[in-house]
Order: C-alpha cells, then structure tokens, then sequence
C-alpha cells in the first residue's frame, strides 16, 4: 500500500509540473504583454532580456540538446538488439523502413499543402522580422550555412553512414548516430556473449540515467517556458503574437490532418481488422510517449513494447 500511495503522490507531482508549465506560459505571456505596452524599448527590459530570461531559455534547450544523443544511441542499440533474432530484425526492418519512407512523404505532403494554402507567415512585419534575426544572427548564420552545406541525392545517402561516429555526435549529425547505433545494435545480437551481455546492461543504464536526467531538466520547463513568452511578448508584442498562433494552428491542423485521415486510411486499406482496435487504443500510447509514467522512465526499450501491448 505504501509502494501504491508513493507512486500516486509521483503522478500528482508530475500532473502539478503540467499546470505549472501552463502557468509559466500564461504568466510570461502576459506579464510580456504589460511590458510591451507600458515600458516597451526601455533601456532594463534589454537588460533582463539579455541577461537574465534569454540565458535561461537557453540554458535550458541546450540541457536538453545535451541528452539527445545517449538518449537516441542507447535506446536504439538496446533496441535492437533485443529483437531476439537476425531474421526478424530483417523482416521487420525493411516493413518499418518502407512504412516510414511512404508515411513520412506523406506527411511531408500534408504539411506543405497546408503551409501554402493558409501562409501563416503572410502579412509579418519585416521590421519585427529582421530584429528577431538580428537577435539571433550567430545562430541564423550557423543554420543558413549548414543548409547550404547539407548534401543532396546521392550524396546525402552516403553521408547517412558516418566515417567517423564521434565526430557525427559532436555534430549533432542524428541520422548518422541513427545509423551506427542500429549497426551497433544489430552486432550486439549476432555476438552472444558473456561481455556482450554485460555492455548491453551498460548501455541499458546509459539509457535509465538519460531519462532520469531529462527527468531532472524538464522540472525547470515552467521557468523556462515563461522566459521564452516574456522575451517573446515583451520584445514584439500583439502582431508577433498573432503570426505564432496562425502558426501553431497550421501545425495542429497538419498533424490533425495525419491522425486523423491518413492513419485511418492507412489502417483501412493495409489492416481493416486493425482499424477500430488502433482508433479505441492509441490514446495511451500516444500519452505514454509525451508524458510516461514513473515506471516506465526506469524501463528499458524492450518492455515499452510489451507494456503498450
């Protein structure tokens, strides 16, 4: 019974941690607004801004930025190579390449046909809009040049497979981490071992201490979400406020569009005795991937599986 009162209490926490993120939203937000309107281009609001709010926010994004790649690289080797048997992972790995091939060009499809018809971004003031990149001028920049530098075609399926795997995790480069922790995984369920046994227990703790420390960073999501509304509001006020909610209502709309009409029809022509069970059974999934429980962060990637199951 305690085990069961300890574990509610954990959920209460993590349910006021949600509220407490709506608030830091709305406390921001307005508190931006009042700022905007009664002390708008004062000489301290810079100074907070500069010093203070934008620190965080950034702090807080490069925290999570930091835990991205072990996260990734362990549940992934773990992963895979729990899949118990080589043929299987075949099996089941060119249905999911395929599947995902096919499902992410269509959500590519969505998206910019919504994009295009609605044009959030229309109407923008170009003056507000060079401020914002002159803010953020060091990054712009960083983004501008590896666009330009990002290879297509051909090469750009080459560079999915990296000639060196530190250095594709200095830069960040995801789909080459991808790709050699499948490898990896793939190699540690050929090579059955004693010492093989005793990596993937480490790499399965790789992946525990990653959740619990994305645990610890996201209790300081309600400060930092409200200093991302305060430098927002404060800085741009009512127009800029406007375009983002056009904005975030084209992105709800687009991933409305592909929940709602193509995994249904995906599901109608590819599993018809599957429709109706994925319609009644996808909420807790889908709720266990944003906000999994207490359990679950200490679980390694084999059982999410069987859990959702």
């Amino acid at each position: 019974m305690t085990a069961i009162a300890a574990g509610a209490d954990k959920e209460k926490g993590h349910n006021r941690l949600q509220w407490q993120m709506l608030a830091g939203f709305l406390a921001g937000l307005l508190l931006g607004l009042a700022v905007y309107s009664f002390a708008g281009g004062a000489a301290w609001v810079e100074a907070v801004v500069t010093y203070i709010t934008n620190p965080v926010g950034q702090i807080f994004l490069r925290l999570l930025f930091m835990l991205v790649i072990p996260l990734l690289f362990s549940a992934l080797v773990v992963g895979v190579s729990e899949m118990g048997e080589a043929a299987a992972l075949k099996k089941i790995g060119i249905r999911t390449l395929v599947y995902t091939v096919v499902v992410s060009s269509i959500a590519v499809a969505v998206s910019l046909t919504v994009v295009n018809v609605i044009k959030p971004g229309a109407g923008v003031d170009r003056a507000a809009a060079n401020e914002l990149l002159q803010q953020g001028q060091e990054g712009a920049k960083g983004i501008i040049q590896k666009s330009a530098e990002t290879p297509s075609g051909v090469d750009a399926v080459i560079n999915i497979v990296p000639s060196n795997f530190i250095a594709a995790m200095s830069q960040n480069d995801i789909l080459a981490v991808m790709f050699f922790a499948l490898f990896f995984g793939i190699g540690l369920l050929l090579t059955k071992s004693e010492n093989t046994d005793k990596l993937k227990q480490g790499i399965e703790a790789v992946f525990e201490i990653s959740m619990k420390l994305i645990g610890l960073v996201i209790r300081l999501a309600p400060i930092a979400i409200f200093c991302f509304m305060f430098n927002l509001a404060a800085q741009f006020g009512w127009e800029i406020i406007e375009k983002l909610a056009a904005y975030v209502g084209v992105v709800l709309l687009a991933l409305g569009l592909q929940m709602f009409g193509v995994f249904p029809l995906i599901l109608k022509f590819l599993a018809k005795n599957l429709q109706s069970l994925f319609l009644k059974k996808r909420e807790r999934p889908l709720l266990w991937l944003f906000r999994p429980p207490r359990p679950m962060r200490r679980c390694p990637p084999r059982c999410v599986w069987r859990r959702i199951n």
